[in-house]
């Protein structure tokens, strides 16, 4: 055990154990099962690269090693031959069943039966180890119950299970929680980096009334006003005048091109209408009447300083098919917490929607540029084969393919419809209400006016009455 905890990070190293014996005692059997024993053990502690001898001056030098896949078998080589020192084993793992425990969470992994009644497994981890397991010519072997295809092994139970080294890899893409930082060995190099964010509905169109009350301001009204007064008085004008100036002409022709482009942006705006202002920070969204539908045990998983914040914010249920319903179903009545690679399918199903119904907000995140690891055994041999093949697979593009091609797995699997979830716009008549403050502003005008013609008949007759006095 001394020789595992001295190594334990070096374990790729290779290594050449010479182990002392009696020159005079020389049974080959002995030395036979003492090396098994020995290589046996360092095989059990994820030391592939070992060789080793023992002292001999009355016979030729043996170097014995073993071949690790599929089973332990030891090997003897002789100087007397050409020998290979330190073959890779891992290039050729021939038949070996590698233990797989998917998580069955969508869309890692995938369980299904298929038109036939027989198991299927899918989504991007799964295609990830199935190509491992084909370059280096071993086999899978599922890890788990799979007649509970839709219940998900949650993190801390997947991380049992390798602890108790029940599997050879964990199909789960987590970070290495504080708390668990003392298990840092139990996870592989980061498959990706991903973020913990919110996705938004997006920002619905202003009211009518608004768009009215943003284009019929005081100073635009003034203008138009002049506009028309401008174009009713210059006919006046030129009989009075009789002849044209040359300035008036162009004069009403940009009162005109004033009043068709105010009309022209009205009217695109009662069509299009602007979105409404876009929430931008968790403060605008506790502002807002829109709330976060959530886990409690992910709430409960963020910093303390921030759930006494912005506690007001969440909407949480500890009934996870409740919250995977109302977000798969684009239900706008709320925000979702997602991650960045399960949002990848949202934002694929969205593609195939009349307009999209929710974006992918950067701005309000729970944890930003998380590494996201397989789970594997402390002592596993195929630490540094994955290393090199998630390097690989992230160098090829296949990896960013397969997370992309996910929703379309699940399609498969029926685990999602395409369906148009989006509601058809449908242009409305302009009702009454619509007119609110376009009415306001003409009985004001209208009482002004008749205000000042009240005032002004005032005038005469009080007028009239003092003279007959």
């Amino acid at each position: 055990m001394d020789l595992a905890e001295t190594i334990s990070h070096m374990r790729h190293v290779r290594v050449l154990i010479e182990v002392a014996t009696d020159p005079f005692h020389n049974q080959e059997k002995e030395q036979d099962l003492l090396a098994t024993h020995l290589l046996s053990f360092c095989l059990r502690q994820g030391m592939l690269n070992v060789m080793l001898y023992f002292q001999q001056w009355m016979r030729a030098l043996q170097l014995y090693s073993y071949e690790a896949f599929p089973e332990f078998k030891l090997l003897k080589q002789s100087f007397k031959k050409q020998i290979h020192l330190y073959s890779r084993k891992l290039d050729n793992l021939r038949g070996y069943a590698l233990r797989v425990m998917p998580d069955k969470s969508e869309p890692n992994t995938i369980l299904y039966r298929d038109g036939q009644g027989q198991l299927r497994v899918t989504g991007y981890l799964w295609k990830f180890i199935a190509t491992f397991a084909k370059k280096h010519r071993a086999q899978l072997q599922l890890i788990g119950d799979p007649r509970r295809l839709d219940s998900s092994i949650n993190h801390l139970q997947m991380l049992n299970y390798i602890r108790s080294n029940m599997a050879d890899v964990g199909l789960t893409t987590q970070s290495i929680p504080e708390k668990h930082m003392q298990w840092y060995y139990f996870y592989s190099y980061p498959m990706s980096f991903g973020s913990w964010c919110v996705m938004l509905p997006l920002e619905r169109p202003v009211s009518v009334r608004a768009v009215m009350g943003r284009v019929l301001r005081a100073e635009a009204l003034a203008v138009l006003l002049l506009c028309v007064i401008l174009l009713v008085s210059v006919p006046l004008l030129l009989r009075w005048l009789r002849q044209r100036p040359r300035f008036l002409t162009p004069l009403c022709a940009l009162a005109m091109l004033v009043l068709c482009a105010s009309q022209a942006q009205i009217l695109s705006l009662l069509i299009a209408r602007p979105a409404s202002d876009s929430i931008n920070s968790f403060d605008a969204l506790l502002a807002s009447d829109l709330r976060i539908f959530g886990l409690r045990a992910e709430f409960d998983y963020m910093d303390g300083a921030f759930r006494a914040k912005y506690a007001r914010a969440f909407h949480l249920t500890s009934n996870w098919s409740e919250f995977h319903a109302m977000r798969r179903t684009f239900n706008e009545s709320y925000a979702y917490s997602i991650t960045t690679m399960k949002w990848e399918v949202m934002a694929t199903q969205q593609r195939h929607f009349a307009r999209a119904l929710f974006r992918y907000s950067k701005d309000l995140c729970f944890n930003d540029f998380i590494p996201f690891r397989l789970l594997v055994p402390e002592q596993t041999v195929f630490r540094k084969a994955l290393k090199h093949f998630i390097l690989e697979t992230h160098q090829s593009g296949l990896l960013d393919f397969w997370v992309r091609h996910s929703f379309y797995d699940m399609v498969k699997a029926d685990r999602i419809t395409i369906r148009d979830y989006s509601e058809k716009k449908k242009l409305e008549r302009l009702q009454l209400k619509d007119y609110q403050d376009i009415l306001l502003w003409f009985l004001g005008g209208l009482l002004l006016a008749i205000l000042a013609f009240v005032v002004e008949l005032l005038g005469f007759y009080v007028k009239r009455y003092l003279n007959y006095l």
